[in-house]
């Protein structure tokens, strides 16, 4: 219905267009005798124009959202019948038409101008009278666009039309933008962002920087936290060059926003090169850490994908979403989905020996400290014995590189988590001096953002609630990293191996968790309440310590590390055990599982890893 009332107004418009050519060059109102000997123009033209500008595409355009390309195609139309009009009324008409004079030269170029601004002015007041009553009637919420360039722009471009912001104005610290007008949108200084959010009673900013330096970034919204505004970012520039991801498209900003270094970067033809045609096994594959191996293991195109993991239904959920990503990528690689236990050793010997993986990513592991300090035996069972498990199967049936996923609190552990931690990297440590023919290599890292053990998601819901978020200390530091990070780094890691190696990342300051608390809530538009704003939204509770946490983490226990080929991993070069005392250990971890013995079960692992001091919350 749209296209009929244009199309019979661009009709009637060339009509009006031609009686207003000639009353302008006739200086007359109504020109009778001459609209009389032109009278061919009203039947031809009008229905000319409706099919050039039905091939020019015109009318497939939707009005509200048409520009340059749209009004360009009006010019090109315009001046074709501009070259239609002089050919009637010079050429054509005098010579087949009885009593039809030749118009004057310059009548088709006043028409040319009357018609652009018929067709183009229709379509322009429409536009402004949509974005007129749009502005008056729709529920959209106003917000500051940070940053004027290009990203900027195409940002309030695609806002137009969006359901939920309306941009009012630009905010940029190039002093050579300040005061100018970007598509209707004045640019200001920083500096005046309060004043332009109160005037506006603006809610939201929206941070169009993509390519924006990690410090520079940090710098930004350390100064936006002082208003009470929500901040949200676009899409990276490799999220946009890629596809994956359009301007329009914001998102909440990310704790990992506030990293203190860099996102590092990984070779991707080198993961493919590692991958490619083979069998892949990931334990653990229903994780966070796991699950992100799998879709990146996917990406680089092997034969086989084993999962393999011990829930059901995080076991469903992984591998539904992998048969969607092959399916829409259009991958052909066959997916298995496995339930089993890294410590049933015949389900192993059953599932390797059946499928035969070449390369094994062992991320299955009890992990949560203040669940496992709970329930000593399992975890020791699960990540030292399921540890030693799989690795021996994986070596004696052939696999030719299993790649361990460790933890940064294995280093001086606290807790039964990290020192069972250690204590398998130690068992695979030995198995690469009794099974040379398989490259065994461990992966450490510290917590990763947004995975099911990291704070973020505790701080988010917690926020989400009206608080309050609790922290255990006001002192407590951590190392972090995301979650495509450890996956690159575990995929890595597997391709520099030796075999032995023990790999860590630089992951540069580690950062203090009340101030992750504190941006968290500021970035979400809200105040800390503290004493020193006591009317402020979100209060930040100190519990203190729990059982087997530590105040701070660290990377490497002997301080002693030598470069890799990439510049952010490095090699740690640690103590080791030897066969025999790690058969001991082994032997005597077995009985005190088995006797459910305890104290038993700690005592051996207190012996076997070196710096072990477990730490407990002192009984009251």
């Amino acid at each position: 219905m749209k296209r009929v009332v244009f199309v019979i107004g661009d009709m009637i418009g060339v009509s009006i267009c031609i009686w207003l050519a000639m009353a302008l060059r006739l200086g007359d109102i109504w020109p009778s005798y001459r609209l009389s000997s032109v009278w061919y123009l009203f039947l031809i033209l009008p229905p000319l124009g409706f099919l050039l500008f039905w091939r020019l595409g015109l009318y497939h355009n939707f009005v509200r959202q048409m520009g340059r390309e749209g009004f360009n195609t009006i010019v090109l139309g315009s001046s074709m019948l501009m070259v239609a009009f002089a050919l009637l009324t010079n050429f054509i008409a005098p010579y087949f038409i009885p009593n039809v004079l030749v118009a004057p030269r310059s009548l088709p170029f006043i028409f040319f101008m009357a018609e652009l601004f018929a067709v183009g002015g229709l379509r322009m007041g429409v536009q402004l009278l949509y974005f007129w009553v749009d502005d008056r009637l729709s529920n959209r919420q106003p917000a500051i666009i940070y940053g004027a360039g290009i990203t900027g722009v195409s940002l309030a471009m695609s806002l137009q039309s969006s359901a939920e912001f309306k941009p009012v104005a630009f905010i940029d610290d190039d002093t050579r933008l300040l005061n100018t007008v970007v598509r209707g949108l004045k640019v200001y200084s920083p500096k005046r962002t309060k004043e332009i959010a109160a005037k506006h009673n603006v809610k939201n900013i929206l941070l169009a920087i993509p390519s924006l330096k990690r410090r520079r970034r940090n710098e930004i919204l350390s100064d936006l936290e002082e208003y009470d505004i929500q901040v949200h970012t676009v899409p990276s520039i490799q999220e946009l060059a890629s596809g994956q991801a359009k301007v329009d498209q914001l998102r909440d900003l990310d704790v990992k926003d506030i990293l203190a270094r860099d996102v590092v970067d990984f070779v991707n033809d080198a993961v493919h090169e590692f991958v490619f045609g083979k069998c892949v096994m990931v334990t653990g594959a229903g994780g966070s850490i796991g699950s992100e191996l799998t879709r990146q293991v996917v990406a680089a195109r092997p034969s086989l994908i084993i999962l393999f993991e011990q829930n059901e239904l995080a076991l469903y959920r992984i591998d539904q979403e992998i048969r969607a990503i092959c399916a829409t990528a259009n991958l052909d690689i066959e997916i298995r989905a496995v339930l089993g236990s890294v410590c049933d050793e015949r389900r192993l010997k059953n599932v390797l020996g059946d499928y035969k993986p070449r390369i094994v990513f062992h991320a299955a592991a009890y992990k949560h400290v203040p669940i496992v300090e709970d329930n000593v035996l399992e975890g020791i069972r699960n990540n030292v014995i399921g540890t030693r498990t799989i690795a021996e199967v994986s070596a004696k049936l052939g696999v030719e590189r299993f790649i361990l996923i460790s933890t940064d609190k294995a280093v001086r552990p606290t807790s039964v988590m990290g020192a069972s931690k250690r204590l398998a990297e130690l068992f695979c440590q030995d198995m690469q001096k009794c099974y040379p023919d398989t490259i065994f290599s461990m992966v450490r890292f510290g917590n990763v953002l947004g995975s099911s053990g990291s704070v973020v998601p505790l701080f988010t819901e917690q926020i989400r609630r009206g608080g309050p978020v609790t922290v255990t200390d006001p002192n407590v530091t951590r190392y972090f990293m995301t979650i495509p990070e450890a996956a690159k780094l575990v995929i890595e890691a597997g391709i520099m191996a030796n075999g032995g190696d023990l790999f860590i990342l630089d992951m540069g300051e580690p950062i203090k968790i009340v101030d992750m608390a504190r941006n968290m809530i500021e970035l979400s538009g809200l105040e800390v309440k503290d004493k020193n704003n006591p009317f402020g939204d979100i209060e930040i509770v100190f519990g203190g310590l729990r059982s087997g946490e530590k105040m701070y983490e660290e990377l490497l226990i002997e301080d002693s590390s030598t470069p890799t080929a990439h510049p952010k991993i490095m090699r740690a070069v640690e103590h080791s055990l030897s066969t025999d005392e790690l058969k001991k250990t082994l032997s005597t971890m077995n009985d005190a599982i088995r006797d459910y013995d305890q104290d038993a079960a700690l005592a051996c692992l207190s012996k076997a890893v070196e710096n072990f001091n477990r730490y407990e919350i002192p009984k009251s």
